[in-house]
């Protein structure tokens, strides 16, 4: 319906003429045409952003629900529903919105603030109980029964009033004077300061008493009209009385059915008041000037008792944000009651994320008795129906698959092109049928799309994994519709998973809204900070919640994304040299290169359950965790003079890069996903076997390590602080272990190997209790045994020009590891 809502507003505005103007607007076929361009040029747009943005479809092959394909699965599953006897045609209180001149469908309804004029209206007892012959009356006594509306458009339908047998009823009247009203006891003193009268109550009244009133309601002159029990009369608003008018309300309606109330509606099917023998409001539309006509025509009968104006939270149009009503009309509705307590039994093997979101699916689903399927407008999937002369449906197996052969060697506009009979088979023709002029609801369209994209029966009878996703406002919309279209054929789920995400809102937290004009192009962030970041900043986020955005959010997100690049670039530019062939045995590797990748296991392992889970944003937060603290911060750092500095052929150094390569090529394959541009650009030219050569040795990894690894990160923290912060310092201290009783480094780990991650110039061990260093460090705890530190500052060494360690003799000397290797 957007679609052909924009192009009718684009053809009213620019024709000139009249006639012309009438003439398109009125051409189906030509306004579907139009409707045709405008999707397509749409549809375009959307798949370059797609494409660029990075997304992976089957883009040459889209299903569209305007493809005849499309709308002969479509037709078929329409028909199964009219063979079980779900599909019926009938007139029921449906959703109509003026603005869009079309029934709307629950989900494309909003609930807006709006101000409207509230009106207490006093009808008069034409009929009192038996029981109150007792009461003793003036003879000018009036009782009057008072009722509260926002909507006084709807008071010429009225059929009745709706009580609760629950609440309590009085007879109120102010001193000294002859009117009486009837309303819930509790609603006295609103009602007092609404009139501004002091009222008094001078008798209770039972609820089978009320079911003896009656009252007169002069707008139609049809004689009396009696009060009904309905539970859904409540007494937290108006006067615990409703007035009932079955034309413009479904409970309203459901009362008049099941007391046989007759009635009759006012409002034609444009909204307008049809009503001749009221001339006031004849022609006026109901919800506009026709309003203020009803009550200007309320006062002068002298029924309205107050009127005040308030904030009302009103249904309205999504698209246009209008006001919609609810009318009676003749439409084609699916009756769903019959499936939904089945299709909810269904959702037990669904999963659903979040995970109390199928509280609220269900919730919004057993709502529901009735959909209207049946739509007034051109664009869209011809409802396949013909009637007789008498107005009866007439549709069998027989002309639905000559219509579908129709459809296949005409296209779907055939169904405006051709008349009845070249649509009927010939059997059919020349018996006066005509074609129906209605189309399907646009959520029966979407909601049948399972049928085209799971394909043959079999696929669909056998899914592995179905993943839908939309916005959490789906839960009335497509993901509602889906279930039940695909349960009432298949009697399954169409998805496995289902994930609804919240909204993007903007820097004052506001949801973005094109009507609002807050909406930020997803082209122009591209343009400013790449597709990767744009991708990223949503898989950084909690997509099941709004998410924010702004240039300070997107700042962060763009430093996230360098820190990935950065060290898969590091990663990568380091293995020039090198490829699986190469890489260690476990047992040959250095400890710090084992402890790296079972670090690396570990997070990744994580980050799949995560991903499992469809936690996305935690998934992708600790793999940015992991490559920041551990990768970068602690493992590059510390391996620095061993990868840039030992022999290019050492097994010291082929152990670090093989460490790399592991944890390239698993950082890699993880974040692909997040950042494709990325990572496809850093493997252009670099080839790698996806191999996992050590996800069984590193089970092997002996678990005091991860401990004394993580106290040696301690350490090295608690010294640079010592130190002031300087790396440069850190860089020339010589530090000792000191224990108080036995030495528990170094059967694990070398001094050479601690030296490296703490980044000193020299690590040694120490035993005993004669072992005074010049500077102490209470770390912590290890293996139950207390752990010192000592610490000097070494300023007799120099710096080697080579590896820029302070290991050399004199300035400009090679220190003699470097020597060695130079030589070589």
């Amino acid at each position: 319906m957007p679609i052909e809502h924009k192009v009718l507003k684009v053809l009213k505005n620019n024709s000139r003429s009249t006639t012309v103007k009438a003439t398109t607007i009125n051409d189906p076929v030509y306004v579907r045409k139009e409707c045709r361009k405008l999707a397509e040029n749409c549809i375009d747009k959307q798949m370059e952003g797609f494409k660029r943005w990075g997304v992976s479809a089957n883009w040459d092959s889209p299903y569209l629900t305007y493809d005849t394909k499309f709308v002969v699965e479509e037709l078929k599953i329409i028909y199964k529903f009219f063979e079980a006897g779900l599909l019926f045609r009938g007139k029921l209180p449906v959703h109509y919105s003026p603005s869009s001149a079309s029934v709307l469908a629950d989900s494309e309804i909003e609930y807006r603030d709006l101000d409207c004029t509230a009106v207490y209206i006093g009808l008069l007892l034409t009929k009192l109980p038996k029981s109150w012959k007792t009461l003793m009356l003036a003879e000018n006594s009036k009782i009057n029964v008072v009722v509260w509306t926002t909507q006084a458009w709807t008071v010429p339908a009225n059929a009745a009033i709706a009580f609760n047998p629950g609440l309590k009823y009085v007879l109120v009247s102010e001193e000294n004077t002859e009117e009486i009203f009837l309303i819930e006891k509790s609603a006295k003193e609103h009602l007092e300061q609404k009139l501004k009268r002091r009222l008094n109550v001078f008798r209770d009244v039972q609820s089978n008493e009320l079911e003896e009133v009656a009252y007169q309601l002069d707008f139609d002159g049809k004689g009396e009209k009696k009060l009904f029990a309905a539970d859904f009369v409540t007494s937290e608003t108006g006067t615990g009385f409703v007035h009932i008018a079955p034309s413009h309300g479904s409970e309203d309606f459901n009362l008049a059915r099941e007391n046989d109330i007759s009635f009759q509606s006012a409002v034609d099917g444009s909204g307008k008041f049809n009503c001749p023998e009221i001339s006031e409001l004849h022609g006026q539309l109901a919800m506009g000037s026709g309003n203020e006509a009803c009550i200007k025509k309320l006062e002068n009968m002298g029924l309205i008792l107050h009127k005040d104006r308030i904030t009302h939270s009103y249904p309205c149009d999504w698209r246009t944000k209008e006001p919609v009503m609810t009318l009676l009309s003749q439409q084609w509705f699916i009756d769903v009651s019959k499936i939904i307590p089945d299709a909810v039994e269904s959702l037990q093997n669904v999963n659903f994320v979040p995970a109390n979101s199928k509280t609220s699916f269900v919730k919004m689903l057993i709502e529901r008795s009735q959909w209207c399927i049946s739509r007034q407008r051109d664009w869209g999937v011809p409802l396949p129906v013909f009637y007789d002369e008498n107005d009866n449906v007439v549709l069998n197996n027989e002309i639905l698959n000559h219509l579908i052969s129709v459809f296949q060697d005409n296209g779907v506009d055939s169904w405006w092109n051709f008349d009845s009979e070249q649509l009927l088979p010939e059997v059919y023709q020349k018996k006066g049928l005509r074609k129906g002029s209605d189309i399907l609801d646009v959520w029966f369209d979407s909601g049948s799309s399972w049928q085209t994209v799971l394909g043959s029966d079999e696929t669909v009878a056998n899914p592995k994994k179905v993943f839908y996703v939309e916005g959490r406002d789906q839960y009335r919309g497509w993901f509602q519709s889906s279930l039940l279209t695909c349960f009432a054929i298949k009697r399954q789920a169409p998805f496995t998973h289902l994930y609804a995400h919240g909204f993007v809102l903007d820097q004052s937290q506001n949801k973005m809204s094109k009507s609002v004009g807050n909406v930020v192009d997803p082209k122009a962030v591209v343009a400013k900070y790449g597709a990767d970041t744009l991708r990223l900043w949503v898989a950084l986020a909690d997509t099941t919640d709004d998410i924010a955005y702004s240039e300070r959010i997107m700042e962060k997100t763009a430093t996230a994304y360098q820190k990935f690049r950065l060290i898969l670039r590091v990663l990568s530019g380091n293995l020039y040299d090198f490829n699986s062939e190469n890489s260690l045995s476990w047992h040959k590797m250095k400890p710090i290169d084992q402890y790296i990748i079972v670090k690396c296991n570990d997070n990744v392992k994580k980050y799949h359950e995560e991903m499992n889970q469809l936690s996305f944003h935690t998934a992708v937060h600790g793999l940015l965790n992991f490559a920041h603290d551990d990768v970068s911060t602690f493992y590059l750092s510390s391996i620095k003079d061993r990868l840039y500095c030992d022999h290019a052929s050492s097994q010291t150094r082929r152990s670090a890069q093989s460490a790399l390569l592991h944890v390239f090529k698993k950082l890699h394959s993880s974040l692909e996903p997040f950042v494709p541009y990325l990572c496809h650009e850093i493997c252009q030219g670099f080839l790698f076997s996806e191999d996992d050569l050590y996800s069984d040795n590193s089970r092997d990894f002996k678990s005091d390590y991860l401990e004394i690894f993580e106290l040696l990160k301690s350490v090295r923290s608690e010294v640079l602080t010592e130190v002031g912060n300087d790396l440069k310092v850190l860089e020339k201290c010589d530090i000792c272990f000191y224990y108080l009783n036995t030495n528990v480094l170094s059967p694990l780990l070398s001094e050479a190997c601690v030296r490296e991650i703490i980044g000193c110039r020299t690590a040694k061990f120490r035993t005993g209790a004669h072992f005074q260093p010049s500077n102490i460090v209470e770390v912590s705890e290890i293996c139950a045994n207390s752990l010192k530190i000592g610490y000097d500052v070494n300023e007799t060494f120099e710096k080697c020009p080579r590896c820029r360690l302070f290991l050399s003799d004199a300035i400009d000397q090679l220190c003699r590891r470097c020597s060695e290797v130079v030589h070589k």
